[in-house]
């Protein structure tokens, strides 16, 4: 029997080894009908079996890309659905300030640089190298507290210092306001007393005109001081930023300059009606400017 495998079936035989050796070694004809009966089931049942799976496989592929490739695009059409692609808007400068103070003040501790450095790109969308940078920012402009504790800077930001120092600034501001108020008022005065004197004295029309609209402006000039004075008392709850109040105070500070520069105009115009005698004019001087005038200078500069 083992004879008739090896002349009938050598590939079978090759495939089966361990019972065709067993054949050969026990010449069993057990061992000789069970090769004989796998190799017709494998022909006869699986093989078949496998190759319709394969058929199937393959069809079903093969219906998948024609309905991907000529039904898919008629339903898109047909639904009216749209792609667009898009990228994140940007955040600027002032943005990110602001996130990252928010995020400080919501810790409630402090960091050191390294730290920021872990956390603050993906608060702010900063590049991590950036975050020295903003963080210094920060600091110069007084948002954010550093203190230098060891060998290392500590950073942090609560939000009642914020309320305090907007509530310092306000009361810098308002110091100016007065001071800018007290000069108004001396200008005022020294500009009445002038009148008084052009009046005894019959100055011309045209003098007095440009007199009365200088006055004119300087009335609009401490009216609209007051109204800017009265927006910021206003705002201190809502917070108005450091920035802003800077750039308030920077402009009661040129006003004054103004005021101070008419003051001086009003000089020239009192040197002239006096014939430029110098008694006249300190004793003139004296009397209008008060504790605001210096001995052989006259008007106090501003500081």
């Amino acid at each position: 029997m083992c004879d008739f495998l090896q002349f009938s079936y050598p590939d079978a035989l090759e495939s089966d080894y361990p019972c065709s050796a067993r054949c050969d070694i026990s010449h069993s004809t057990g061992t000789a009908n069970a090769v004989i009966a796998i190799i017709h089931v494998y022909f006869l049942f699986y093989n078949s079996i496998r190759a319709k799976g394969i058929t199937v496989m393959w069809l079903c592929i093969d219906a998948t890309l024609l309905f991907n490739q000529y039904i898919n695009p008629i339903v898109l059409d047909n639904i009216g659905w749209k792609y667009y692609i898009s990228t994140p808007p940007k955040l600027s400068k002032s943005a990110k300030h602001a996130l990252i103070v928010s995020h400080l003040q919501s810790t409630r501790t402090c960091h050191t640089l390294k730290d920021l450095e872990k956390m603050l790109p993906s608060v702010a969308s900063i590049n991590g190298m950036q975050v020295k940078e903003y963080v210094q920012e920060l600091v110069d402009e007084g948002k954010i507290r550093m203190e230098k504790i060891g060998s290392g800077n500590w950073y942090w930001c609560f939000a009642g210092e914020e309320k305090k120092e907007r509530e310092r600034r306000l009361e810098q501001l308002r110091k100016e306001v007065d001071h800018a108020q007290a000069s108004y008022d001396k200008a005022q005065a020294s500009l009445a007393s002038r009148k008084q004197q052009w009046e005894r004295e019959d100055a011309d029309d045209q003098e007095w005109q440009k007199a009365v609209q200088e006055k004119e402006a300087l009335e609009q000039e401490c009216q609209q001081l007051r109204t800017e004075w009265a927006a910021a008392v206003s705002t201190m709850e809502g917070g108005k930023g450091i920035q802003e109040i800077k750039e308030e105070t920077q402009a009661f500070r040129e006003q004054a300059q103004m005021w101070t520069d008419n003051i001086y105009v009003l000089e020239q115009y009192l040197c002239k009606l006096a014939g430029g005698d110098r008694e006249i004019i300190t004793a003139i001087q004296q009397e209008c400017y008060g504790e605001e005038y210096v001995e052989g200078e006259g008007l106090r500069e501003l500081e």
